[in-house]
């Protein structure tokens, strides 16, 4: 973030991405390192204009700005030399372009005047008579024209350096707000009031219209490519149409103000838009999917890096806020279900993941790359996936009311268990190897020999759908769960009576904790717990609505709380303290697992991903000191990166102290920070 912007518009950023420029109110403009260091460097100017139209050549040596007094500025970035001032008029200049070679400027009014300069040479700018105000501008790639928007509805094709109109078209939109060319120069893209984009030739002939009439279109462009164009408009939504492709357009909604900003990622998977309810987001240019959300302040102008890696977006607040445009919820996601995915399990060496989904399929994944193993259910449905402790194989619970087992090496089918008489919703291998439970619809739970042979064990007692079956860690019991009767039942092998616990709302999946504690996660937010002699313990600390499942680290000391408003919560077994939260799903999670090393949690969903993300804190507050170069206030330093106060207060003077700022002094001791 950097601060003291002067109150106006505009922002540049230069070729390399080093170097950030604004102007604002009090004439010429203020330069600030890309990545926040040191203070900023005035480039005054000999009178007090606003200025809001700036723009680096290409060389990155010098900055032009245009301003209200109708001048237009050359600061030599090296200081070797004052400004050139160009005067142009006597009225503001709100529109400022350069041509790719950094020779020519064009600079719009809002007297119908649009003004070329030539940079280098002697001769006064020069003008080019509208009947309407200026208000888009933008240079062909070749930079021979520039294509002008006016209040009037025109659109002029204009020669540069010369001034001569090649081609004037009156449009039916109404006012002009913005202009783009396409790659080959061949093409104008047309944002008007009435909100259709209009694609013009050369001659200013509309070849196509895009879109419905609509409120105002603010800003449009098209990709590297040209073979797309995108559109931000007043109704708070951005639109992508496929250039020479039939079908309708991509709608990008979700911005609650109008879209001042809207532009292709250098990638072009992505789509970046800036808004006044204060938010910028990255979208896939798809449509697929929703969009990374960062609030921050109501974005006024954005610029993007060359590389397309940071956006610098000025806000109303006067500041300048530098953006990665990486999406983090793309970090760790395991892409290929077509369906919800129901459960998720680690290998013992922590570098696979094991997946089941409604899609028919489960996965076998490479955590940090590679193709997947997939086995495809002949029921279509897979209710669940387990891996045996040798890893050798794995099983899975059908829609067809079938057991699989399958070779965790080849994915070829090893067996079928049958016997159900209705869909198999969980399946689970003992701690040994060598039995697998599983349950059903049919209200039973079964244990069948891994190996095929002989009848299985039938336990019959749950008035309602079993919805998942798992082992005690000593294999001499199966915990069985019952959303619609709420319970959860403990089958010992040996035939007596289970032990029964009723649960006040639904249990979708109990757990057993290493140490044989029982946990059952209500979906009212209650999280209770059970000893292995029975008795319940105090209940964890109450939680939020639609608790779907816990999972339980190794080592015993931390839950992960998957629910079902897309989160999941990692506490201390205690309770104690604030949890980390993670949102990077878009639809319920119903399972997460802990690696072995517990850094690392896998968590599944409705949404059809299956996600992995780093849950160990001292890898996560390296990522928060990488992730920022502002200066955090002492006590974030302390809460969030873990610092000692005394460590915080002294990084945070050196972090002041290097973005040319005045720390200030400690606070007295016992005092409030």
């Amino acid at each position: 973030m950097l601060d003291g912007v002067p109150k106006g518009e505009g922002v540049a950023v230069s070729p390399d991405g080093a170097w950030v420029a604004a102007g604002g109110e009090g004439g010429g403009a203020k330069l600030w390192r890309a990545d926040g260091t040191g203070a900023p460097r005035v480039l005054a100017a000999d009178g007090p204009a606003r200025t809001d139209g700036l723009a680096f050549t290409r060389d990155g040596r010098r900055l032009v700005t245009a301003d209200h007094a109708g001048t237009l500025r050359v600061f030599t970035l090296d200081g070797g030399a004052p400004p050139r001032s160009l005067p142009a008029g006597d009225v503001p200049l709100l529109r400022l372009a350069l041509d790719p070679a950094g020779r020519i400027a064009a600079a719009g009014a809002p007297d119908g005047r649009l003004w070329l300069a030539d940079l280098a040479g002697d001769a006064p700018p020069r003008p080019v008579v509208h009947d309407g105000a200026v208000l888009a501008l933008a240079f062909s790639p070749d930079g021979t024209r520039v294509a002008t928007g006016t209040a009037d509805g025109f659109v002029r094709v204009i020669a540069s350096p010369t001034g001569a109109v090649l081609a004037s078209a009156p449009l039916p939109g109404g006012v002009v707000w913005s202009v783009a060319w396409s790659p080959d120069g061949r093409v104008i893209a047309v944002g008007s009031e009435d909100g259709v984009v209009r694609l013009l030739g050369l001659d200013g002939r509309v070849r196509q219209s895009l879109g419905a009439p609509g409120m105002a279109v603010s800003s449009v462009a098209f990709d590297r490519a040209g073979t797309r164009v995108v559109a931000g408009s007043q109704d708070g939504a951005a639109r992508v149409w496929r250039l020479g492709v039939a079908g309708p357009e991509i709608r990008l909604r979700g911005h609650r103000g109008a879209v001042a900003y809207a532009a292709f990622a250098p990638d072009g998977r992505r789509v970046i838009t800036g808004g006044t309810d204060g938010t910028v987001r990255i979208w896939p240019a798809d449509g697929e999917g929703s969009p990374v959300v960062l609030r921050g302040h109501t974005v006024v102008d954005g610029v993007p890096t060359p590389d397309g890696s940071r956006l610098f977006t000025r806000g109303t607040d006067d500041v300048i806020r530098v953006w990665r445009t990486d999406d983090p919820r793309q970090r760790g996601q395991l892409v290929g279900h077509e369906a919800l995915v129901d459960t998720v399990e680690w290998t013992r060496d922590g570098t696979r993941v094991l997946t089941a989904s409604h899609d028919g399929t489960a996965r076998l994944w490479p955590v940090h790359g590679g193709a997947a193993l997939t086995v495809r259910d002949p029921g279509n449905v897979i209710h669940s996936a387990d891996l045996d402790p040798t890893e050798r194989t794995f099983v899975t619970s059908s829609e067809d009311r079938t057991v699989r087992v399958w070779d965790a090496r080849t994915g070829a089918l090893v067996r079928e268990l049958r016997g159900h008489e209705g869909p198999v919703l969980s399946a689970a291998f003992s701690p040994d190897g060598t039995l697998i439970a599983s349950g059903s619809l049919d209200k039973t739970v079964r244990v069948w020999r891994a190996d095929g042979t002989g009848t299985p064990l039938v336990f019959r007692g749950h008035g309602a759908v079993l919805t998942a079956v798992t082992w005690t860690p000593d294999g001499k019991a199966v915990v069985s769960s019952s959303q619609d009767e709420a319970s959860v039942h403990v089958w010992p092998l040996d035939g007596s009576p289970p032990r029964v616990v009723r649960a006040g709302r639904p249990v979708f999946r109990a757990a057993v904790a290493p140490d044989g504690t029982l946990v059952v996660p209500e979906q009212g937010g209650t999280l209770r717990l059970f000893g292995p002699d029975g008795e319940e313990r105090a209940p964890f600390p109450a939680l939020p609505e639609g608790l779907f499942s816990v999972a339980v680290s190794r080592d015993g000391r931390r839950w992960a709380l998957a629910s079902s408003d897309g989160t999941v919560r990692v506490y201390p077994r205690d309770g104690s303290g604030d949890p980390l939260v993670l949102r990077a799903h878009e639809g319920a999670v119903g399972n997460a697992a802990f690696s072995p090393d517990g850094t690392e949690l896998a968590t599944v969903s409705a949404d059809g991903t299956a996600r992995v993300s780093t849950v160990d804190w001292s890898r996560l507050r390296a990522a928060l000191r990488g992730a920022t170069s502002a200066c955090l206030p002492v006590a974030h330093r302390v809460q969030v990166l873990g610092e000692a106060r005394a460590e915080a207060e002294r990084r945070f003077a050196a972090c002041e102290t290097a973005h040319g700022r005045v720390p200030p002094p400690p606070a007295a001791p016992g005092s409030p920070r």
